[in-house]
Formats: structure tokens, C-alpha cells, sequence
């Protein structure tokens, strides 16, 4: 099992995460964890290789009788479930330890308790370059926002832009694209010249800071 630290909260809210490498998994995402149950339980469900009914059931029971709350998402066959209290990831992984791939938590109480506060914050070592404080998304956009927001970040020192954003096949459109920003002052100017098109805005905070 390997263990990583939590930089940011999962979806907004989650400070823990375990990732379980588990066959059928997919199973939870079709039925939900009440009808899954209930459909194995019947034989609804061909048991088989394909399919670890025991520990579907198992996992599925004790998440439903969380006081916490939390989340599941499902890659293939590896389920995701994320946590926002410690209790209940602690008392799930050491139950389902011998399915545990990965789990995500911080690294302690205090880190918890500032990113349950700070939501859109995200924990490092070092700031990216040692220099920016900010990260900027932004949406698929019109090609001539695109363009606009490429000039200005090429022409501004205190930013950088990732290697992206380039023109889509559809020479419409920009895909995805981020910026570094250095400051807060170059940060509102990127607010103004971004405006509906900003998805998203994270800022780095130095674990030795919190």
C-alpha cells in the first residue's frame, strides 16, 4: 500500500482518499451501493470471476452505515472512495487493507483543519520555479480570447503559460489552458483580461507557512 500526502482537497471537501484495485467495481457506479447489494444478494447478478461479490458487499454495507460522509468513483476496475472524516478512513482501510492500491491523506491535524478552511488553497514544499503563487484555468474558449490571453501572458514576465493553450483541429476553439501567475496584483490583471473564460483559480501555500 502506498501512501501520498493531500496537497488539496478532493472535490472541494475530501481530505482522504483510498484507491482499491477490486474486480466488479464498475458494478457500484451501475446500480449504487443500495440496489447493488440487494441484486447480488438475489442472484440478479451472475457471480463469477469477473465480479468480487464478497467485498462489493462487504464495502458496500459499511459505507452506507457512515456517520461521515464521502464519495465514490469508479476507473475500471479500481474504486475510489474519499473521505471527509479520519475516523472513517482509517477505520476502511485498515478493514479493506488487503484491496488498498493508494491512499491520499494530510499530513497532520493542523494541515487538515487549514485546507477544510481554505478550500481552493493548495499545500507545497516550494512554490512551481520557486516564484508563483497562483494557478489560473480556463475554459475551452473562443479562438480570439485564446489569442488575446497567449499575447498577453507571452508579454508579462510575472507569468508563465503552459505549453498549451494551442488551436484545437477545429481552429475554433482553445482547449483547456493554464497560467502561473507571480503575484497578486498580476493576478487581478489576469482576473480583468481572462474574465468569463477563468474556470478556476488554486494558490499555493508553503507547508511551512500554515
Amino acid at each position: 500500500m502506498q501512501k501520498l500526502l493531500t496537497n488539496k482537497l478532493f472535490y472541494g471537501k475530501f481530505a482522504y482518499k483510498v484507491n482499491l484495485l477490486m474486480r466488479g467495481s464498475n458494478y457500484i457506479e451501475l446500480y449504487g451501493l443500495n440496489k447493488l447489494i440487494h441484486a447480488i444478494s438475489k442472484r440478479q447478478i451472475v457471480i463469477g470471476a469477473k465480479i468480487d461479490s464478497v467485498s462489493l458487499i462487504s464495502i458496500g454495507h459499511f459505507l452506507l452505515e457512515l456517520e461521515g460522509t464521502y464519495k465514490t468513483r469508479i476507473e475500471h476496475n479500481e474504486l475510489n472512495v474519499y473521505f471527509d472524516n479520519k475516523n472513517d478512513y482509517a477505520n476502511f482501510v485498515q478493514r479493506f487493507k488487503v484491496l488498498v492500491n493508494i491512499v491520499y491523506e494530510p499530513q497532520n491535524d493542523n494541515i487538515e483543519l487549514f485546507l477544510k478552511d481554505n478550500n481552493k488553497k493548495v499545500i507545497r514544499t516550494s512554490l512551481p520555479s520557486n516564484l508563483y503563487r497562483y494557478k489560473v484555468y480556463f475554459k475551452i474558449m473562443p479562438i480570439n480570447d485564446g489569442e488575446n490571453i497567449v499575447k498577453w501572458a507571452e508579454n508579462n514576465t510575472k507569468v508563465r503559460l503552459n505549453k498549451g493553450p494551442r488551436k484545437s483541429l477545429l481552429k475554433t476553439l482553445y482547449p483547456n489552458a493554464y497560467l502561473y501567475v507571480e503575484d497578486q496584483p498580476t493576478l487581478t490583471l489576469c482576473r480583468l483580461i481572462g474574465g468569463q473564460n477563468i474556470s478556476r483559480i488554486e494558490e499555493y501555500v508553503l507547508t511551512s507557512e500554515v
